[in-house]
């Protein structure tokens, strides 16, 4: 945590936040405690799964690392969520804080040219992929094969976050995909997969469930994919 770096913008000039030394202070440190990669960090005997421009908040670290009063700490995290620059997702043991819009801001010129060349080939990869489909449609032969890594492109680029990164397709995940790719014929395009992920994107109810013990549940990667929940999903039963 303690190397690297990270941007910051002068458009930061004009947002009055510089004129606010404190809310600057928590704003800076929020940016350099965000998570640069997915990974799982551990809390007592809970794991966690953070995504990039996620970490873990304690309000009385964060406050003796910032000198910081606890009261001013809190009063300007809030000012920061009001202002949507954080999202805050707390239980009863700990706090998840998101710093909006971190992997837009962070993501650096390199990056930005991979992003557009691996855009590029996704559009070519799709309609090849969907030729592929009518063609195999006319002859009357089986199911196309399984497009795994493009299906995994669109769940990140469409439901991550809040969802969690999937950081490996294993032999697991490639079976419950194959299995829910041959289910029928209309779901054997990029074009579908697409849609039934923003379907899922307008949907509260697989995401952000409180439990009584008041920890939070939220569907993942694995558990859309599961044949029955899969089924669920497609036919409409999850939407809100």
């Amino acid at each position: 945590m303690s190397s690297g770096w990270i941007k910051s913008y002068r458009s930061d000039l004009d947002s009055g936040l510089l004129r606010n030394h404190n809310r600057w202070a928590v704003l800076s440190y929020c940016r350099l405690k965000a998570s640069h990669k997915p990974h799982v960090q551990h809390v007592g005997q809970q794991e966690v799964r953070l995504s990039p421009g996620q970490f873990i908040f304690g309000r009385l670290q964060a406050a003796q690392e910032l000198n910081m009063n606890e009261s001013t700490l809190y009063k300007n995290i809030k000012g920061l969520e009001s202002d949507g620059k954080l999202n805050i997702k707390s239980n009863n043991k700990f706090s998840v804080i998101t710093v909006v819009n971190w992997t837009e801001e962070q993501r650096g010129d390199d990056d930005e040219e991979q992003q557009k060349e691996q855009e590029s080939n996704n559009k070519g990869a799709k309609k090849e992929h969907k030729q592929e489909c009518n063609k195999n449609d006319k002859k009357g032969e089986g199911p196309p094969p399984v497009p795994y890594y493009d299906i995994l492109d669109a769940y990140h680029k469409i439901l991550v976050p809040p969802f969690p990164q999937v950081l490996k397709l294993t032999p697991k995940r490639k079976k419950y995909l194959r299995t829910c790719w041959e289910q029928h014929k209309t779901i054997q395009c990029l074009e579908w997969w697409e849609q039934f992920f923003d379907r899922i994107s307008k949907s509260k109810l697989m995401y952000d469930i409180k439990r009584e013990d008041g920890s939070y549940w939220g569907a993942d990667f694995d558990w859309i994919i599961k044949e029955d929940n899969f089924v669920r999903i497609a036919e409409g039963r999850l939407d809100e």
